[in-house]
């Protein structure tokens, strides 16, 4: 396969490692939910603020400086943390 320009597609599935966190974070919901655990209105905190030291920062802090609770004020729940899932 090539992209508009004429380029050969990068397989990333097999060209490059990434973390495993999107494929599991639905698992984890679906788990939770189906357990009655956790709503799908549920709050999952990503703050602005930074992680401890020694801890990854999520993309979204590092690409525009802050968090998924910014980004969703008050609906920062199980539904949009699939939706924008940060693999930490």
């Amino acid at each position: 396969l090539r992209d508009a320009a004429g380029s050969p597609l990068t397989n990333r599935a097999l060209n490059k490692n990434y973390p495993p966190g999107s494929v599991a974070k639905p698992l984890v919901a679906v788990a939770g939910l189906a357990s009655g655990t956790i709503t799908s209105r549920e709050a999952i905190a990503c703050p602005s603020t930074p992680p401890p030291t020694g801890w990854p920062r999520c993309w979204t802090q590092k690409q525009h400086g802050y968090g998924h609770d910014d980004l969703w004020p008050g609906q920062n729940h199980a539904r949009n943390a699939i939706k924008g899932s940060c693999n930490i």
